[in-house]
């Protein structure tokens, strides 16, 4: 990703499931960083802490009343593997290892090398996530 800029979409809408897991339980997170570290270094308080899904969500017991929350929830997250998606595959790496930790399933989803993070790909993804999030059980 470049770094004039910041897409936060997916980060902050993953930010707001885990924080708020009564008022969401369906997540769509495309292309997103999950360990917000990256984004304000060695500097640390509790807003910091409270921000970044990564460092809340692996200090979580097991037995924290939300966990039951997450296990209901329908979490689905997709990177690719081109360009500018380097940070977030890397993030959804490890978001993912905490998740399987937790007992917490969830769909992610690395598509491959010629998906990069822009708009082609994100509409095509949404697309494809849309028709599954929507599916009748």
């Amino acid at each position: 990703m470049d770094g004039d800029w910041a897409s936060l979409g997916a980060t902050h809408a993953t930010n707001l499931i885990f924080r708020f897991p009564k008022q969401f339980d369906t997540l769509l997170a495309l292309s997103g960083i999950y360990d917000t570290e990256l984004f304000y270094g060695d500097y640390h308080d509790e807003n910091t802490y409270h921000n970044n899904p990564c460092v809340y969500m692996k200090n979580m017991s097991l037995d924290h009343p939300y966990m039951e929350l997450y296990k209901q929830s329908k979490l689905i997250f997709c990177v690719g593997q081109g360009n500018w998606e380097q940070e977030c595959f890397e993030s959804l790496r490890q978001f993912s290892t905490i998740l399987y930790d937790k007992h917490i399933e969830a769909w992610c989803d690395f598509w491959g090398y010629d998906v990069y993070h822009d708009w082609p790909w994100w509409k095509v993804q949404l697309q494809y996530f849309m028709e599954q999030i929507f599916k009748e059980s």
